[in-house]
């Protein structure tokens, strides 16, 4: 395969350096980003007896060790809310599902979603969608739908 699929998803650490906010709670962690593997701890022979915590969410991603010395494989569990398909634009940015960005006019923003079976850009407020290859160039992200909401005293 010559292309990479790139997953991120959010991995909970008290002692972790970024924060964001998932129903209406933050949580302290960090990102991760590689592969992503959904894991059923045991096999339920019927679907309804499975219980919800039964089903793990892991971004793999490589570790590299000293020179001449095999690479090692690290998982690392993840809230599956927070799983998203990413992409390399031409100009190296990466964007994944749930980031936010706007092409030019700051007043006009997108998320990133998986529609019609790719990444686009759902704008804010509107049902409209726009490709992330077409606007490529333009594109500056401002954040992620995950990023601590900023709480006014009005």
């Amino acid at each position: 395969m010559n292309r990479e699929i790139l997953f991120r998803g959010f991995n909970e650490d008290p002692n972790g350096n970024e924060e964001i906010e998932l129903d209406g709670k933050i949580i302290k962690g960090m990102w991760l980003y590689g592969g992503y593997h959904k894991h059923r701890k045991i096999n339920y022979c019927f679907k309804e007896e499975e219980p919800e915590d039964n089903i793990e969410h892991y971004i793999f991603i490589d570790r590299q060790a000293d020179w001449n010395m095999e690479n090692g494989i690290q998982l690392g569990k993840v809230i599956p809310q927070t799983v998203g398909q990413g992409t390399i634009l031409k100009n190296k940015l990466r964007l994944f599902e749930g980031d936010m960005y706007h092409h030019g006019d700051p007043n006009i923003t997108y998320t990133v979603v998986w529609q019609d079976n790719s990444l686009k850009g759902k704008q804010k407020g509107s049902s409209s969608y726009a490709g992330l290859k077409y606007w490529e160039d333009r594109i500056q992200k401002i954040g992620t739908i995950f990023d601590k909401k900023e709480v006014s005293d009005e």
